[in-house]
């Protein structure tokens, strides 16, 4: 992260320098029957992902407790090169993963829901390139205009202001910060 001048997730602005427990801000959510083929992350940057699997309500994406009847079944999370996964049908919980995304052949198999009334979410942090490059190009300069402003706390929150206000924010914190 330092490499790349990646801000940590928890930091309120972009060119808040990352500490030493910085934690990645590239979070990846899959839900609704996602599954995906075999692959290796070859584009990540960072050695290891983290991921986190939750069973949740599908209306609401709220956390279903063990006592809910969380009827999701299948959809294992695979290493095919080594014949091992994790079969989710009998946790009703919440797991947790930590491996080496770049290095080892991965994937999610489909599953079901015979009721329909609950999913399962998937939660990745990474940082893929696509991310770093984006960030280098920051510190060189190549964002310097405030319509390349691509967003932080701030931003999101003056997003409910309407686009106007957006425009009229995106300049004065622009301004502000420089």
């Amino acid at each position: 992260m330092e490499k790349f001048n990646i801000p940590s997730f928890d930091s309120l602005r972009f060119q808040d320098k990352p500490g030493p427990l910085s934690c990645s801000p590239h979070l990846t959510f899959s839900t609704n029957g996602f599954f995906n083929p075999p692959h290796v992350d070859s584009k990540d940057i960072s050695e290891y992902a983290f991921v986190l699997f939750l069973p949740t309500y599908s209306a609401t994406g709220k956390l279903a407790p063990p006592d809910s009847g969380y009827d999701v079944k299948g959809g294992p999370f695979v290493f095919p090169d080594h014949k091992l996964g994790i079969n989710f049908d009998h946790h009703h919980g919440i797991v947790k993963m930590v491996w080496q995304a770049k290095k080892y052949k991965h994937c999610t198999l489909p599953y079901s829901s015979p009721s329909s009334t609950f999913t399962r979410l998937g939660m990745s942090l990474q940082i893929n390139l696509s991310l770093a490059n984006a960030c280098k190009k920051e510190k060189q300069g190549n964002y310097s205009s405030p319509l390349h402003y691509f967003g932080d706390h701030f931003y999101y929150m003056f997003c409910c202001l309407g686009k106007g206000s957006l425009l009229a924010a995106i300049f004065f914190f622009h301004f502000l910060f420089i």
